[in-house]
């Protein structure tokens, strides 16, 4: 098998022939988005992020969530009902780490100089470079 060929089973997951450094932006961007989802105040805004962000079938499951996510719009319920509870943010700490169709991020939720908590998502992405499933761990 050729050098060239081999290098391309490598790199299985690459969105509509984008580049890898285009797929790791999309990737970034998605996760970034959805953070923005947690962040936001505004329930019409929350939607339109999410609706950019996390695929229209994807999944969520953490521990203190007790019906898992199996679409957005149970995504979407869970953030409304965490934003209605808490105040808090949460906040990457430092950039996601990225390789195939998966992420992880650690995150910090805040409220001024006020920590709740910390964690990690886990999760992956579909073909479209929306998040398709996140699985979170609160540290």
């Amino acid at each position: 098998m050729a050098m060239k060929n081999l290098v391309y089973l490598f790199i299985p997951f690459v969105f509509n022939h984008m580049t890898l450094a285009q797929t790791h932006m999309k990737m970034k961007n998605s996760i970034e988005t959805y953070t923005q989802a947690w962040n936001t105040e505004d329930a019409t805004k929350r939607q339109a992020l999410l609706e950019a962000s996390f695929s229209q079938t994807g999944t969520y499951i953490d521990e203190h969530v007790p019906k898992p996510a199996h679409d957005r719009a149970a995504m979407l319920e869970i953030i409304q009902t965490f934003r209605s509870r808490l105040p808090h943010k949460m906040v990457l700490k430092g950039e996601p780490q990225l390789h195939n169709h998966v992420f992880r991020m650690r995150w910090s939720l805040i409220n001024g100089n006020s920590k709740l908590s910390e964690g990690v998502f886990v999760g992956t992405f579909d073909e479209n470079g929306k998040i398709a499933s996140v699985i979170g761990f609160i540290d």
